[in-house]
């Protein structure tokens, strides 16, 4: 009785660690092919364009605009409900950053969202503007 309970366990650990691992190898594998892919967002690129579709991996926001692939880095405004950029962004929002600057607008329905890239705005107030 107890080899059994023994090997049940033995048999479990291994499974889960088996699982685990194959799980992680696959995460840092399609990282790896994301960051090959896109180009990260810095302070020299300008960006003036339409949203066409959105990745989220670990709180980075893998983006195409315009054709082009890009990286944000995560950027905050805690001036917003939503304070992360990756909470805040859809497909088909417009997307501005002026080359020399950092100062990301996303503009949606009347509406301009202000966040600096790999930075957090903070605030005294936390109201959803």
């Amino acid at each position: 009785m107890k080899r059994s309970i023994l090997f049940r366990f033995t048999f479990f650990t291994i499974l889960i660690l088996l699982f685990g691992s194959i799980t992680i190898f696959i995460e840092l594998t399609q990282l790896k092919k994301l960051s090959k892919e896109y180009k990260i967002v810095n302070t020299d690129l300008s960006i003036n364009g339409t949203l066409e579709n959105i990745k989220k991996r670990k709180g980075i926001a893998y983006v195409i605009i315009n054709n082009t692939k890009l990286v944000f880095r995560p950027s905050a405004n805690q001036n917003y409900r939503k304070e992360y950029l990756i909470d805040n962004i859809v497909i088909n929002d417009s997307i501005a950053k002026m080359a020399g600057n950092d100062t990301i607008r996303v503009y949606r329905n009347q509406r301009v969202l202000t966040f600096i890239h790999d930075k957090m705005i903070q605030s005294s107030d936390h109201n959803d503007k």
